[in-house]
């Protein structure tokens, strides 16, 4: 998945409300709003971040266990032949 950016994320929550008729102003409000925007986009990538590595740790571990469970079910290789 694509990183998020602060401003990104900031500039679409602006362009949202201004479609819903709020227009955002400079002011103490916004600056908040802002650092909140950028919170959350970093919340959200470390989450991304996190769930990739958890995956990547899930499937090698699942791989480890098909091979064990091949290696214990396999059948017996034939004994090798016998010159005459």
């Amino acid at each position: 998945m694509k990183t998020i950016g602060q401003d990104e994320f900031y500039q679409h929550v602006t362009d949202f409300l201004k479609a819903r008729g709020i227009e955002l102003s400079d002011g103490a409000y916004t600056r908040h709003i802002r650092c909140a925007c950028g919170l959350l986009s970093d919340a959200i990538n470390a989450a991304q971040r996190t769930v990739k590595r958890a995956r990547q740790e899930v499937d090698q571990k699942l791989a480890q266990l098909r091979q064990s469970i091949h290696e214990a079910t396999a059948p017996e290789p034939p004994p090798p032949s016998r010159p005459r």
